[in-house]
């Protein structure tokens, strides 16, 4: 590479990232340092991108914050609140024009989100970033995969189309999960089910007359949210006090 790591990491990482009075140690260091505030769980996920041989040269730029919006959705199914976050990126040379796009594109959406960059990696390979998104939530109100019961709502929020999801429309949706605790039973990334609910799911009642609903495809990006009828009237105003859509898909009939 033209530039050695430390100086590519300094010029395009370490320098426009914005600082959080919760980190102790971040880039620079051999690990970083969090502050964790009393009962609070660490919550974690990842998400990455790749480029293959049929991938458009203009696309490149945005592995790293199509990455972070992957890993942004995973965390956002706990209800815990982004504060941190970590790249891994693999390029096949340091161009700087690249480096400078990419750079841009990831930090519009992270510094956004008042997310802190505080450590990863930069190698020679293959074009690919993978991103860790670390935040926290209440020991008492962290969402799971459990099951829904019968006749609970299934909503799905967001549901933008993922190839053109805008920055605006992630921040939206993630303000909007950090409220899910205590109106969501059960809650998962959209994406991860799309393909099988575009099929139609033995679990689920569709409703009768949907128009948004029909057209939800494997390619929303969204998170899926099962919700007990008493509960479905909050869960819509908490997301809409945010912007954020929210489109009923059917009821639960068991084993949601």
């Amino acid at each position: 590479m033209a530039l050695c790591e430390f100086a590519l990491i300094d010029q395009y990482f370490a320098s426009r990232t914005i600082p959080r009075s919760d980190v102790s140690l971040g880039i620079g260091d051999d690990a970083a340092v969090l502050t964790l505030d009393a009962n609070q769980r660490l919550v974690t996920a990842s998400g990455s991108a790749s480029a293959d041989a049929d991938t458009p040269p203009a696309l490149l730029p945005a592995l790293g914050r199509n990455a972070l919006a992957a890993a942004l959705l995973n965390l956002a199914a706990s209800g815990a609140q982004p504060q941190w976050t970590t790249l891994a990126l693999s390029l096949p040379a340091a161009d700087e024009l690249w480096l400078e796009n990419f750079s841009t594109l990831f930090f519009e959406l992270a510094n956004r989100l008042t997310l802190q960059l505080v450590g990863g990696d930069v190698t020679r390979g293959p074009a690919r970033a993978t991103v860790g998104v670390h935040g926290t939530v209440s020991a008492a109100t962290a969402l799971s995969r459990q099951e829904g019961e019968t006749g609970d709502g299934i909503f799905l929020l967001g549901g933008h189309p993922t190839a053109d999801v805008s920055d605006d429309q992630i921040a939206r949706l993630i303000a909007c999960a950090t409220e899910l605790p205590g109106v969501a039973r059960a809650v998962t990334p959209y994406t991860e089910l799309g393909a099988t609910l575009s099929r139609g799911r033995s679990d689920v009642e569709k409703p009768q007359s949907d128009n948004e609903a029909e057209n939800m495809t494997a390619n929303s990006y969204g998170l899926r949210v099962v919700t007990p009828s008493e509960w479905e009237e909050e869960l819509r105003r908490r997301c809409e006090s945010h912007g954020c859509p929210v489109i009923f898909l059917g009821k639960a009939t068991g084993g949601s």
